[in-house]
C-alpha cells in the first residue's frame, strides 16, 4: 500500500479529505471533529477587564498563545484563559517587555477544564498594570 497524504488544496465545504498517492479521496470526513480548528480572538488595549466568548459548540481546547499587537514595555500586563468566569484553563501569560509580534505561549493547560460545551464561555482575563496590553489570542481547539 501506498503512502497516504493530506494535500490542502483538498478542502472541501463539509470538511477535509485524504487523498492516496494517485490523488483519489479515500477518506472524506463530514464533520469537523477530527481536525484541529484555530479561534483567533482580538484582546483590545484597555484597562484591567474581560474579554467573553459564547460557544457555539462543544469542543476541547488543546492549546493557546497570543501574538502582541502594540509594546508593552516594562509593566506586568497578563491575560489568562478560563473556562466559564472562574475556573483558570491556562496560566497568566506574561506580555512584560514584549513588543508587537512578539509569541507568548500558555505554559500550562489545566486538563480537568479543557471541555466545553456549546453556550460555555470562553474568558480571555486582561490584566493591564500599564503600558499597552492589545493581542490576539490563538485557541487551538478540537470539536467534540
Amino acid at each position: 500500500m501506498g503512502k497516504t497524504r493530506f494535500k490542502a488544496s483538498d478542502v472541501y465545504a463539509n470538511g477535509f479529505g485524504i487523498i492516496d498517492e494517485n490523488g483519489a479521496e479515500t477518506k472524506a470526513f463530514d464533520d469537523a471533529k477530527s481536525v484541529v480548528q484555530v479561534m483567533a480572538i482580538t484582546v483590545p488595549n484597555a484597562a484591567t477587564g474581560n474579554v467573553d466568548t459564547e460557544l457555539e459548540q462543544d469542543l476541547k481546547v488543546i492549546d493557546a498563545y497570543l501574538v502582541v499587537t502594540g509594546t508593552n514595555g516594562s509593566n506586568a500586563n497578563t491575560i489568562q484563559l478560563r473556562n466559564g468566569t472562574t475556573n483558570a484553563l491556562t496560566d497568566a501569560m506574561s506580555t512584560n517587555g514584549k513588543s508587537a509580534n512578539d509569541i507568548v505561549r500558555a505554559d500550562e493547560l489545566v486538563p480537568a477544564r479543557q471541555a466545553f460545551e456549546a453556550g460555555d464561555t470562553l474568558r480571555i482575563v486582561r490584566t493591564r498594570a500599564g503600558g499597552e496590553n492589545s493581542c490576539v489570542v490563538y485557541v487551538h481547539y478540537i470539536a467534540q
